[in-house]
């Protein structure tokens, strides 16, 4: 009857590519075959700093996210490429009220998490994966919060714990801050929601982007102080570092004759 019921359902309601709406004629969520394509290609972006791909750049962030703890990551999210896969994926992570977004990063961002802890010959299902809660008025927004979507499913696609551990009160969306406030911010609004009790545990932290890490710094340093064994990051992408900005020769020549 379920097997009859979905043919139904999939018939009716044909499922659609979340970036370009497409339909995919698949039974789970996922990209047609030209964005999945187009996709793949994004992934293999290097930094234009260190020249590493998402998954081992150290160039950003400053935060001590990244001296701390590990960071998993599928490629990098450059703000301004409103055209580009990875930014039409992630405006349907934040703000479509389906969760075939969330799916297919989840997947994707499951893979990385098995394949990082294999190659460090580690048991994931040892672990418990948890996210960095969406600022309250990004939440009231969109009556969703997108980090939590994608801690959920990528729990069930490598067979750890999802537990949700941190809130928020108060505080401003970090998408306008410098990095120093958004260090502030994080400090000021993030809250481990059982403020006694002891987090033991190893725990990886699901988020969407990682920017200046301070959110996720935040996270990570709560459960460092109570206790924690271990803290990873995993997040589908991390904002693309720019260039240091070059002086012009002219421009030093003029300062220094003055």
């Amino acid at each position: 009857m379920s097997s009859l019921y979905s043919k139904i359902t999939a018939a009716l309601f044909p499922r659609r590519c979340p970036v370009c709406g497409k339909i995919t004629n698949s039974a789970t969520p996922r990209l047609c075959h030209e964005c999945a394509e187009a996709l793949a290609v994004e992934y293999e972006k290097h930094c234009p700093v260190c020249n590493g791909k998402a998954s081992v750049c150290t160039c950003h962030p400053e935060a001590p996210v990244a001296r701390d703890s590990s960071v998993i990551a599928l490629g990098f999210y450059e703000p301004g490429q409103t055209n580009s896969l990875t930014s039409r994926l992630v405006y349907a992570l934040k703000n479509q009220t389906d969760d075939a977004a969330a799916h297919i990063l989840a997947r994707d961002l499951a893979g990385a998490i098995l394949k990082d802890f294999l190659a460090r010959d580690e048991d994931v299902r040892t672990w418990v994966i948890t996210y960095a809660p969406r600022s309250i008025l990004g939440y009231e927004r969109a009556g969703f919060d997108q980090a939590q979507r994608l801690a959920k499913l990528c729990a069930r696609y490598v067979g750890a714990r999802y537990e949700r551990i941190f809130c928020r009160h108060g505080g401003d969306t970090q998408k306008e801050l410098s990095e120093k406030e958004r260090q502030i911010n994080a400090a000021a609004s993030i809250r481990l929601r059982h403020k006694r009790r002891k987090y033991s545990g190893k725990y990886i932290v699901v988020d969407d982007i990682l920017t200046t890490g301070a959110t996720l710094a935040e996270c990570a340093g709560l459960l460092i102080s109570r206790g924690a064994e271990s803290v990873r990051i995993a997040v589908p992408y991390r904002t693309l570092p720019r260039r240091p900005k070059q002086t012009l020769w002219y421009a030093t020549v003029e300062k220094n004759s003055q």
